[in-house]
Formats: structure tokens, C-alpha cells, sequence
């Protein structure tokens, strides 16, 4: 009887398992579409909600390069939206400035999980290993041009990088 009760909570547990995953798969898949869409708004709760689903989905498969990915894109599309809306307010002047401070420094925290989902996604060997790899030269190669006292030997350097890739 014992053996019964525990198959069948072993059984319930994977299924509900695998609703939790396509459910946090489709939030996901969601915000990232509609970062796409102009038209469709975005708020700090929905946000909040993709990320807590695409950390959940690397807790899930914290080995998975494509959940990695997936993470650092959700971060990269928030930061860029954080951004926008910083700039936003400060062209209306609708937020003081100490208020900017804290989404700049909020919209830097995002950025830099999404730039360590990217590095540990590109440790990984295949598909998604290899876009994050892309991505993150493409990253150094912008920071370099920002900076005026790169030299010529760096910039061979990361072109080489990227062509090898």
C-alpha cells in the first residue's frame, strides 16, 4: 500500500513538474516576444515575472546553455527597457534624480546577471554555448570602440576572436 501511495505522489510531483516548466517556458517566451511588439506595454511586475521564471528554468537545468541564454536575454531585454524608461523620465523630468540613481543602479545589476548567465552559457560546447560566445565578443568589441585609448593590437586581437568563432 506503502509502495502505491508513493508512486502515485512520485507521479503527481513530475507532472506538475512539467506544467510548472511549460508554464515558466511560456512566460518567458512571452516577454521576450514582446519586446518585439511596441505596441505591447511593459511594467516592473511583468519584468519581475520573466525573470523569476527564467531563473527558475536555470535551477531546473542549471547546465542547459539554452536556459542560460534564455536568462541573459530576459536580463538584456529588461535592461534595455529600464534604460528607455530612465530616459524617459528624465526628458519629462517626472522622477527626481535620486530616483534615476536607483533604476540606473537596478537597470546595472540587471545587465551584469545577464553578461554572467552569457559567460557561463558560453563555457558550454554547442549551439546556444556558441551564440553566447558571439554575444559576449560582440559586448567587448563595443566597450573597446567606447574607449579612446584601445590600441590596435587589441582590436586585431578581438577580430581575430571573432572570426575564429
Amino acid at each position: 500500500m506503502l509502495a502505491v501511495v508513493a508512486s502515485l505522489f512520485a507521479l503527481a510531483s513530475y507532472r506538475v513538474q512539467r506544467q510548472m516548466t511549460s508554464r515558466y517556458e511560456s512566460v518567458v517566451t512571452e516577454y521576450l516576444e514582446a519586446a518585439w511588439d511596441a505596441r505591447r506595454d511593459w511594467t516592473l511586475h511583468s519584468m519581475r515575472r520573466a525573470e523569476l521564471a527564467a531563473k527558475r528554468l536555470v535551477i531546473e537545468e542549471p547546465q542547459s546553455s539554452k536556459r542560460l541564454l534564455q536568462a541573459a536575454q530576459v536580463d538584456l531585454v529588461s535592461y534595455d527597457r529600464l534604460i528607455a524608461g530612465i530616459a524617459r523620465s528624465s526628458q519629462g523630468d517626472r522622477a527626481p534624480l535620486d530616483k534615476n540613481e536607483q533604476w540606473k543602479e537596478i537597470a546595472a545589476q540587471v545587465k551584469g546577471r545577464a553578461i554572467q548567465c552569457m559567460e557561463r552559457a558560453a563555457r558550454i560546447d554547442d549551439a546556444h554555448g556558441l551564440e553566447a560566445r558571439l554575444w559576449i565578443q560582440d559586448w567587448r568589441f563595443r566597450s573597446m570602440h567606447e574607449r579612446i585609448t584601445v590600441s590596435d593590437e587589441r582590436l586585431q586581437d578581438a577580430i581575430r576572436q571573432c572570426e575564429g568563432l
